[in-house]
């Protein structure tokens, strides 16, 4: 669908990320010196975001630069998260 690819990965996690997707040459890493609203930023610069169920995810799909974008998540047809364990009046 996307010929030509490019992945940012922005997390909290930054050393999970890059022992799972490290060897890749497509996906890049936001720099650890960035805070939360310079990552939050470089979200907003993408045509697309892939994210986890969450406020951060959710704010980063919801001011794409492009209304069409397409935003990917974790969570399920009704947005309840996909993890069974999850109370949502922990989260929501």
């Amino acid at each position: 669908k996307y010929p030509s690819v490019a992945f940012i990965i922005v997390t909290d996690d930054q050393n999970y990320c890059k022992k799972v997707y490290g060897n890749r040459t497509d996906i890049f890493f936001t720099p650890t010196s960035f805070d939360a609203p310079t990552d939050l930023a470089v979200l907003t610069e993408c045509d697309h975001v892939i994210m986890t169920v969450g406020t951060f995810g959710w704010w980063g799909g919801f001011l794409l630069h492009d209304p069409r974008g397409e935003v990917l998540t974790d969570a399920k047809p009704d947005l309840s998260p996909v993890d069974a364990n999850c109370k949502g009046e922990d989260y929501f």
